[in-house]
């Protein structure tokens, strides 16, 4: 732009109108602030009533730029727009707005004195997570420490908030990490875009979530994800098993390690365990350390009752378990009847010895000195049996016994009534006969 033009726009601005009014301007309403997100388009709206022959200019304030007069843009600038809708209204278009074209504008008229207004363009950025100055995922020690960094850039400038990812719908997923007092703390959200934990444990294992916000949306987030390591650990509930020939068994062992371990079934002979119709081996995974190896074993024989070794290993270390398998015996069981073991008293029987007294007489005088036919004195034996007497104490017994599906204790069979009585009236018989005969002999 050449001097003249200078000169010109000067004395048009600030020393004379072109033309007289009949009144001093005065803006109508007030120029508004104005917040746009980065790449999109800002206006400004002014409006003076009585402008007359006065002219109204568009100034960038921090910069002291003249960007529009009137009807013209003054700058070289592409994204700078001036419209004028009626006699009183006037608009600045800023198109594309970057962070740069943040800051104060100025509406002003020419007047003398002159009026203006300002107002402040605002250009928000929502937030980004910048990979270049954040740290990426970490594989520590267990009992070691891990720092993660998030870092963001946005206006305003973003606030950082860390979460841990839950592993299950159950699972809390707090945050453990120690303050400046070292006290161990558990929280759900942490502030602050370095997150530290000491001392982790396997517990601590998992993805960790950074939230990047700053009400501009949207928001964004990074996972890190964090890697404890330590040797295997192998767990069996049942070191002793036992089954029948011709069944099948499942055998489990759960195993902690970090990184992932290789996971094998063997004898403990040393021979290793393969796959196939008799031998089925898988693993299921619970979490990122913790696995479950199963070992199931069809159609057991003699061979198969041994000792079987869980084994896990790691680029950390090695670690073995091991479980016995016995047989059990089946029970047998048929369908007859099992009867149960018997045993009967041994008894001994003996004669009426001979006495003396009337027929007549009823009473039978029996001689305590007499013997039987055994040669044993009647004094020996009760008068009367005992009753529910039917176990006896002696080695004089009949054993009788069936064998079935299983052991049954001994039970006693008490003698036969009708039996002991038949026998008693045929004795009493020849008592009688007897007694007969030496009664005639006599007489």
């Amino acid at each position: 732009m050449k001097i003249e033009e200078y000169v010109h726009l000067f004395f048009t601005l600030f020393i004379l109108p072109v033309e007289a009014w009949a009144g001093m301007p005065e803006f109508i309403g007030q120029l508004q602030n104005v917040t746009v997100s980065e790449g999109r388009d800002a206006t400004f709206t002014c409006s003076v009533t009585n402008l007359g022959g006065h002219k109204v200019a568009w100034i960038k304030s921090d910069t002291k730029a003249i960007l529009a007069i009137h009807y013209h843009v003054i700058t070289n600038n592409d994204n700078l727009q001036v419209t004028h809708n009626d006699k009183d209204t006037w608009t600045l278009v800023i198109k594309n707005v970057r962070q740069k074209d943040g800051g104060e504008y100025m509406c002003q008229v020419n007047s003398v004195p002159m009026v203006s207004q300002v107002a402040t363009l605002e250009v928000v950025i929502p937030p980004q997570i910048s990979d270049k100055h954040s740290t990426e995922d970490l594989s520590v020690a267990e009992g070691g420490s891990a720092k993660f960094i998030c870092s963001a850039t946005g206006h305003p400038h973003p606030t950082i908030i860390w979460q841990k990812m839950p592993k299950s719908q159950k699972d809390r997923a707090k945050i453990r990490f120690h303050d400046k007092k070292g006290k161990e703390v558990h929280q759900k959200r942490v502030h602050g875009e370095v997150l530290e934990l000491q001392k982790v444990s396997r517990e601590d294992m998992g993805t960790y979530l950074c939230i990047a916000k700053n009400n501009v949306p949207p928001a964004v987030s990074k996972n890190f994800k964090l890697t404890v390591n330590f040797d295997p650990q192998i767990e069996v509930r049942n070191q002793v098993v036992g089954a029948p020939v011709g069944t099948e068994i499942i055998l489990r062992c759960s195993i902690q390690a970090s990184p992932k371990p290789m996971t094998f079934w063997m004898r403990k002979e040393g021979a290793m365990i393969v796959p196939s119709m008799k031998y089925n081996i898988s693993e299921v995974s619970l979490n990122d350390y913790h696995f479950v190896s199963t070992l199931h074993i069809k159609s057991l024989n003699k061979n198969d009752f041994a000792q079987y070794v869980c084994v896990a290993k790691n680029t950390i270390g090695k670690s073995e378990e091991m479980i016995k398998i016995y047989e059990i015996e089946r029970e047998i069981r048929t369908t007859e009847e099992v009867t149960t073991l018997k045993t009967y008293k041994y008894e001994e029987y003996y004669t009426q010895p001979s006495y003396q007294g009337d027929t007549d007489d009823k009473t039978i005088k029996i001689d305590q000195n007499a013997s039987n036919q055994n040669g044993r004195k009647q004094k020996d034996y009760p008068s009367k049996p005992e009753k529910n007497n039917y176990l006896d104490t002696s080695t004089s017994f009949k054993y009788g016994y069936e064998t079935g599906g299983g052991y049954r204790s001994a039970a006693a069979t008490p003698p036969s009534t009708e039996s002991h009585h038949y026998k008693s009236c045929f004795l009493v018989t020849i008592a009688m006969i007897i007694q007969s005969l030496i009664f005639a002999t006599y007489h």
